[in-house]
């Protein structure tokens, strides 16, 4: 076997720092890490990142410094947006799946507005109470802000944040949503239905911070994938947390609080966009916007039980997100069900004349969506060693799944992904040195101290020459996965490594900084990341004793987010026994 084929991940085991030593940490970091980052650093890098594994790589391709992958010569291509007939044609079709017994999806809240069981505004004023309950002393506190004149009130308790702002002006909209659904004549599915919008994008009328405490202006305008959905007539009701510019997986932020697992509120709920992966969990909603840089919409949604898409690069437009990591980052949905999934797909993707990425993109399809109870057309490849680096309980849910797909015909087809720790290795050089770029304008004074000690400790170590043999990385693992496309049209793996850690005290208000268990986390992410490929989180089942949920993940080839969501269809058809989380408010 040549070196390149073994199975090789690096695990940190650097510990992880909190409280008043993550305190003294950044500050010395500020004032004397020119003098150690030639040392220390670089010691810690070496042997813990695994940073400079690059620089011994012998690299024969130039280097790819975005993931796009154009779609074959003589595929359409498509030219303008047009999502009502994708989704009109799902809400008409006969769903093959059984439906949810925990999750509502935006389905059912179309129905129950269309026969007057229930209206907009009555959900919104119930959503409202839910949220105002958990504020109260001992609750969820879901949400830290009602009105821009609390807008950086901090978080503080044991309890949910999964909002940061909501505000009343949404009052307006619901009303007219209730009109139309009174004279028969609703927009769309989407009418009246509350989305979360993450602190990434812009949201009128809010203010996006990428979960800083940063005082921005007000957005002018939508995000366009907001502004999309609001088209239809969905509610743009809040802007979720997030870990602050997205920098780590747990949704621990020192400003605006620690979004908490609707499953055990004791550990953490992912990330970074957690906040609305959690509000999805605990029934606020079916659909939430995230982003997803590094595993920022798989990893929470994974960890809260729901669904997460990590699309296409260029398929889904970027206009309105905050800059944070552009060649690495995608926008993407959660939602509670795999309907869901299909339909905040539709309705986000397609070419924006604003975002050039989304210019070469073939035609949006979610045309097999319905078609799980055969997969004789499906080869699903694994590669064993990458499948079984998981804990025990991830392994055995998503190989029962996985031998689930194949008693409905799919074939199994062992498989290889040489290179994998370079490839990982490209990805966090690639992200943190373009979260370092990001952040600098802003001042990293005004950051926390988790994210002011990432950014300094990790790109402290790193040279110019380090990014771009990144890039020839890149370019040399979307060659390989090229290859491997040929054999299969998916790859399964875990979604996550393990199940999130527990949320300490002291990190409740200084953060923590912990390589070890994010690394862990992060384990299957990357490759969608750096190579541009789409993959979807799927709910598979639950750890005993900590009921945290349990997530497989299938990866595409570029533009294949049709066949992704027809097998996450047919994965949520045969799981059975979703459960529903302590913490969960039925709207309905």
């Amino acid at each position: 076997m040549a070196d390149e084929d073994r199975y090789v991940l690096h695990n940190s085991d650097s510990p992880a720092a909190t409280g008043y030593l993550l305190v003294v940490l950044t500050h010395l970091l500020e004032r004397i890490g020119w003098l150690v980052a030639p040392t220390i650093l670089n010691v810690r890098l070496r042997n813990q990142s695994n940073f400079y594994v690059l620089r011994s790589r012998v690299h024969t391709l130039p280097p790819k410094t975005d993931p796009l992958v154009p779609p074959p010569i003589h595929s359409a291509k498509a030219n303008h947006y047009d999502p009502a007939s994708l989704i009109e044609s799902l809400v008409k079709s006969k769903l093959s799946a059984r439906e949810t017994k925990v999750f509502h999806s935006a389905l059912d809240y179309h129905r129950a507005y269309l026969n007057g069981k229930i209206t907009p505004s009555e959900v919104a004023e119930k959503l409202i109470a839910a949220i105002e309950d958990g504020m109260k002393p001992g609750g969820i506190r879901a949400v830290i802000k009602l009105d821009k004149d609390s807008f950086r009130a901090q978080a503080k308790g044991k309890k949910l944040v999964a909002f940061i702002t909501m505000d009343s002006l949404t009052t307006n909209l619901l009303t007219e949503s209730t009109e139309r659904y009174r004279s028969s004549r609703p927009l769309s599915v989407f009418d009246g239905l509350p989305i979360l919008v993450k602190d990434e994008l812009d949201a009128l009328p809010y203010v996006t911070s990428a979960g800083t405490s940063i005082d921005f202006p007000p957005a002018l305008r939508d995000a366009t994938v907001v502004a999309r959905l609001r088209a239809l007539g969905a509610i743009g009701f809040a802007k979720a947390n997030m870990h602050e510019i997205g920098i780590d997986v747990k949704t621990n932020n020192p400003y605006w609080g620690v979004s908490r697992n609707p499953y055990n509120k004791n550990n953490y709920c992912g990330g970074s966009s957690g906040g609305s992966a959690a509000a999805v969990a605990a029934g606020w909603s079916t659909i939430a916007f995230g982003a997803d840089g590094g595993g920022s919409v798989r990893i929470p949604a994974a960890h809260c039980g729901v669904f997460g898409l990590k699309a296409t690069a260029g398929r889904i437009p970027a206009t309105g997100a905050f800059p944070v990591c552009w060649s690495v980052g995608v926008v993407g949905p959660i939602a509670a069900t795999a309907v869901d999934l299909a339909l905040a797909y539709a309705g986000m993707a397609g070419p924006d004349p604003e975002d050039a990425n989304t210019l070469i993109q073939p035609p949006v399809s979610i045309s097999s969506f319905n078609n799980i109870k055969d997969l004789s057309d499906v080869r699903i490849g694994v590669y064993w060693p990458y499948f079984n680096d998981a804990s025990k309980p991830i392994v055995a849910a998503c190989k029962a799944a996985l031998d689930e797909l194949i008693n409905r015909g799919a074939t199994l087809v062992p498989i290889t992904l040489p290179n994998l720790e370079p490839l990982r290795v490209a990805h966090l050089i690639t992200i943190i040195t373009e979260m370092r770029a990001a952040a600098q304008p802003l001042g990293l004074s005004k950051l926390s101290y988790p994210t002011r000690a990432n950014l300094i400790s990790t790109a402290a170590g790193l040279q110019a020459y380090d990014y771009v043999l990144a890039q020839r990385e890149r370019a040399e693992g979307t060659k390989m996965l090229q290859k491997v496309f040929e054999t299969v049209d998916a790859i399964v793996t875990p979604t996550t490594g393990r199940t999130p850690i527990e949320i300490t005290k002291s990190a409740e208000w200084a953060g923590v900084m912990d390589y070890t268990s994010s690394g862990v986390e992060m384990r299957f992410a990357f490759l969608a990341n750096l190579l541009g490929i789409p993959g979807v989180a799927i709910p598979v089942g639950y750890e005993e004793g900590t009921n945290l949920p349990v997530s497989m993940q299938i990866m595409g080839s570029w533009w294949s987010e049709d066949l992704l969501l027809r097998l996450a269809h047919a994965t949520e058809d045969f799981v059975v026994g979703r459960r529903k989380p302590s913490e969960f408010v039925d709207l309905l």
